[in-house]
């Protein structure tokens, strides 16, 4: 597209309006998912090491401490942060006992407004 001609102005498009804004959010596209990536990947240790360090259980052998985990995937048109254990009876500290012993969900509790408040800043700043 050119305004050559229009009026003698001399003003002439590089790149069409139309072509440049399809860039424009393409480019804006990728910096949002990459800083919500950021973002994931920032809270999926400082996840873990809140688990390991909240779990509201005595240790016998460790083992259930040592196998909570965060970890960040990256899916089609998502990121995910799965939080869990490791071990198979991390069910049973979850949910028996009126969650006596739980810790995942203590921990959703405690990062799900933070980690929130982080993805708003980024998209509607």
């Amino acid at each position: 597209m050119s305004l050559q001609g229009v009026s003698g102005s001399g003003f002439e498009w590089v790149i069409s309006p139309i072509d440049a804004f399809g860039d424009l959010i393409a480019w804006q596209q990728d910096g949002c998912y990459q800083a919500l990536l950021a973002i994931a990947y920032y809270y999926e240790s400082a996840i873990e090491n809140w688990m390991k360090s909240n779990g509201p259980w005595v240790d016998r052998t460790g083992n259930a401490r040592q196998s909570l985990y965060a970890i960040v995937d990256e899916l089609v048109a998502e990121i995910v942060i799965t939080f869990g254990h490791g071990v198979t009876y991390g069910k049973y500290l979850e949910f028996k006992n009126f969650g006596r012993y739980a810790v995942v969900a203590p921990a959703i509790d405690y990062f799900l407004p933070r980690i929130w408040a982080d993805i708003q800043s980024v998209v509607a700043p």
